[in-house]
């Protein structure tokens, strides 16, 4: 596989990866802030809605931070973080930052 090929499928999966955590991030501000207003409600969403939807993203995350994070070149698992340059296991180059 190409440099340029493996850097482009480690941009689109950091890009899946940021998305992910941010849907994470959003729901847990909004279920933090039901919890801590005790609504039972939020943009006419009943909380009990909010959690699940939390718990549903947080699989999600879990989901793809296991089993989709990975080395495009390799297959090894990378390691926690944003900003990876390097596999750990291999040596490729991921990103040119």
């Amino acid at each position: 596989m190409e440099n340029s090929e493996i850097k482009q499928k480690y941009s689109t999966l950091r890009i899946r990866f940021i998305a992910i955590s941010g849907v994470f991030f959003v729901l847990m501000c909004a279920w933090i802030y039901i919890s801590s207003s005790a609504r039972e409600e939020l943009l006419g969403i009943p909380s009990a809605a909010w959690l699940i939807a939390l718990v549903l993203a947080l699989t999600v995350y879990g989901v793809f931070f296991f089993r989709f994070y990975r080395c495009p070149n390799c297959d090894s698992r990378l390691p926690k973080g944003w900003t990876i340059k390097t596999c750990q296991s291999c040596g490729c180059h991921l990103s040119e930052q």
